[in-house]
């Protein structure tokens, strides 16, 4: 059974496996005493969003519109850049009357679009939605 050759007899050998051992130990306390801790690594090379990006701009309205809100708002937002169709504005009005007939979870009021002629609804070139 002592036949071994190889690697194997070498890591098997009973000097060299202690050596090994205390190779790992070294190794690890190296790297325990030299490398930076992970918490004191703080890299944040994101640069801030531009003013013109619809979630910064939805976030200032929501400051701008509830500057006491405790709870979470949801906003919805309808743009088309030569204005929305009928049809848009026909699936605002189904989306609204889905809301107010079936609310979701924590949801305390939506503005009543769907009760809106289309006419009326079509002049503003987007819509805001925020419950």
């Amino acid at each position: 059974m002592n036949n071994r050759i190889g690697i194997d007899k070498w890591v098997s050998d009973p000097i060299t496996r202690w050596v090994i051992l205390l190779i790992w130990l070294v190794a690890a306390g190296l790297l325990n005493t030299l490398a930076p801790p992970i918490s004191k690594e703080v890299v944040n090379n994101t640069p801030p969003l531009a003013d013109a990006r619809p979630s910064v701009q939805a976030s200032e309205l929501v400051l701008k519109e509830y500057p006491n809100a405790e709870d979470a708002l949801a906003l919805f937002v309808w743009h088309r850049q030569e204005g929305l169709t009928d049809t848009d504005l026909q699936h605002i009005q189904q989306f609204t009357e889905r809301l107010s007939t079936h609310p979701v979870p924590y949801q305390t009021s939506v503005p009543p679009l769907h009760q809106m002629p289309l006419q009326a609804l079509k002049i503003y070139r987007y819509i805001r939605l925020y419950f």
